[in-house]
This record gives structure tokens, C-alpha cells and sequence, in this order.
């Protein structure tokens, strides 16, 4: 089970494939501005304020929910045993990704937009450092399937499996991304484990309010 706590969208899909739908939630956008103040005649006036359009997002728009369609291949990079992702480079993601949403344009009423459905915190049966049972993966390492999909026309799901980590903490980590217009993320409630708990153990769980402070 996936929560979706930024636009991407959900319905099932052949194997190998991930499409999802949400209730619409607002992508990201400029926060207003003050400008520099102005002088006038020897005088320094305040700028007026101003702000910036929202940038569109893939597909065209500001407003994704009702309307689009997402179709995603889901994974993480580099490891087919996590998903379809992971069995090619990042060109034939891109590749594989827009063949398998052109096959859906037809049979959708809405714009059908190629998704890539990161796993970006991976569960894991080892503590690591921080103690959490999730391992992260950097920024840095994420920003090429990012640029590259928005090169592309295409949006981004990141997807958090955050172990005995909060999901906002875990979110927090990738805030840069975040910021980009064709970025969304997503969690994985089972992976979510409480304090002396495990992966593959039990099945985990999320509060509404663990949601809410991230969407908040």
C-alpha cells in the first residue's frame, strides 16, 4: 500500500508497472517576494511585493488532481530485485517509462503522464547507524532521474519506507527535490515500525496526524 501525500496517482496496473490516483493535493509553488527597495528621487521606497506564477506541471497546468492520470514504473535505481526501475539505465527508465504510458493514452479520458515511482528510503533488515532500519539514499544520487524526467515531460514520486524514522523526518531530507515542480512524494505505511519492531516482521501502520504534519 502506498499513501500519496503530493500529486501522483493510482490504479492498478500489469506487472512490472505501478499507476496510482489521489485526491488532488497542491504541487509546489513560489512563495511571494519582497523585493529590494527602490529609490526614488533620493528617497527609498519599498518595492511593491510581488509574486511569482507557480511553474506548470508535467502535462501542463498547476493543478493535477482531478485530471491526470500517472503511470509509473516503480523502484530504485540499479536493483531489479525492488522493481521495474531498477532493471535498466537511467535513458531506458525514461524509454520504458513513455512506452508504457502511451499504451494507456487511449484508454484514459484524462492526459495519461509517464511517472517514475522512486523507492528513495528503502527498508531494511539491518539498523544502520542511525538506528532506523531504513537506508537513504542522497540527494545527489536521486537529482539525474529528477533532471532527466523532467527533461522528459515526466513527474517524479519519491517514496519513503522510513522503518522506525517519521515520514516528515524522512521528507525533510529531500526538501530540495521537493521544490521541483514534477516532484511528488509518496509512503509506504507498512514499513513504518514502531520503537523494539522490525521489517518483514509485522505489518506496519501510520497515524492521519503523521500524514498531516508532512502535508501540512
Amino acid at each position: 500500500m502506498v499513501v500519496l501525500l503530493a500529486p501522483a496517482c493510482a490504479a492498478p496496473l500489469p506487472p512490472g508497472a505501478t499507476m496510482a490516483t489521489t485526491a488532488g493535493v497542491p504541487g509546489p509553488s513560489s512563495s511571494p517576494s519582497t523585493g529590494a527597495p527602490t529609490i526614488v528621487h533620493g528617497t527609498s521606497a519599498p518595492a511593491a511585493p510581488t509574486t511569482a506564477p507557480a511553474p506548470e506541471l508535467p502535462g501542463g497546468g498547476r493543478v493535477f488532481f482531478p485530471g491526470r492520470r500517472l503511470v509509473a514504473l516503480y523502484g530504485h535505481p540499479g536493483t531489479a530485485a525492488l522493481g521495474v526501475l531498477g532493471e535498466q539505465d537511467l535513458p531506458g527508465s525514461v524509454a520504458r517509462t513513455q512506452k508504457l504510458a502511451a499504451s494507456y493514452a487511449a484508454l484514459s479520458d484524462v492526459p495519461v503522464v509517464p511517472t517514475f515511482e522512486i523507492i528513495v528510503t528503502t527498508a531494511s533488515s539491518e539498523p544502520g547507524a542511525d538506528g532506523d532500519y531504513s537506508s537513504e539514499s542522497t540527494v545527489e544520487s536521486l537529482r539525474p532521474w529528477v533532471e532527466q524526467a523532467a527533461a522528459a515531460g515526466m513527474y517524479v514520486v519519491l517514496d519513503l519506507q522510513p522503518g522506525r524514522a517519521d515520514f516528515l523526518s524522512q521528507a525533510r531530507r529531500y526538501t530540495d527535490l521537493l521544490r521541483l515542480p514534477n516532484v511528488g512524494l509518496a509512503s509506504d505505511p507498512e514499513w513504518h515500525l514502531e520503537a523494539g519492531q522490525k521489517p518483514l516482521q509485522q505489518i506496519g501502520g501510520v497515524e492521519a496526524g503523521d500524514i498531516n504534519a508532512v502535508t501540512g
